[in-house]
């Protein structure tokens, strides 16, 4: 009974914490690198096939080139 209590509560903290992933963008990017995170707003990441670094306000949910 004990073991049954303690794998259900490890259930319950991991399904808790664990997070689907989220697709950003559709297919505008051809390589990517990265990310980078700034620690406030913006996820940094290189287009290696344009030769671009893009950004991503996790705020606003936009791109644009930084």
């Amino acid at each position: 009974m004990k073991f049954k209590l303690i794998i259900c509560c490890f259930y319950i903290i991991i399904s808790t914490f664990s997070q689907e992933p989220i697709k950003l963008s559709t297919d505008q990017f051809k390589f990517t690198e990265g990310p980078v995170w700034d620690g406030s707003e913006y996820i940094y990441f290189a287009d290696v096939a344009k030769k671009k670094i893009h950004k991503y306000s996790v705020n606003s949910k936009t791109f644009s080139l930084a």
